[in-house]
């Protein structure tokens, strides 16, 4: 009942824009859900449990409450969540914060053991910010 509320309120969450709205969260899911037990990836071994939902987690929250412009929107306009994210991928680190905070309230997790948890959080952390595509060009 906890994950059901959870979902509830995350689909609730993604706004009526044009591409970056529920439809397209549901269809990230099931295209993750599709590699994850069909394959896709030529003999690369099967993700244990925690990794599938991470992936599964990651894909449900991925543009949860995007407002539908970009990054460097935000950055150029002074948005307030470009200031808090310090112009770093604002979206996604919203996308984060937003969504985990909603996981701690509904606390469908509370059986999965405090390492288990901190490792699913790293996992989804690092899958998410990696939705921002500008990171895929920068130098480091």
């Amino acid at each position: 009942m906890r994950l059901a509320r959870w979902l509830v309120r995350v689909e609730d969450g993604y706004k009526a824009n044009p591409y970056h709205n529920k439809v397209h969260a549901a269809d990230v899911l099931r295209s993750a859900h599709v590699l994850l037990t069909r394959g896709g990836c030529a003999g690369a071994q099967a993700p244990d449990d925690l990794t599938q939902l991470a992936v599964y987690l990651a894909a449900i929250v991925h543009d949860y409450e995007h407002r539908g412009v970009t990054n460097d929107f935000l950055v150029r306009t002074g948005d307030a969540l470009a200031l808090l994210y310090n112009d770093r991928s604002p979206h996604e680190n919203h996308h984060l914060a937003a969504s985990w905070g909603l996981l701690v309230e509904y606390n469908f997790l509370r059986g999965l053991p405090v390492a288990s948890k901190e490792q699913l959080r790293r996992m989804v952390i690092e899958m998410v910010l990696a939705t921002d595509m500008k990171q895929h060009f920068s130098v480091h």
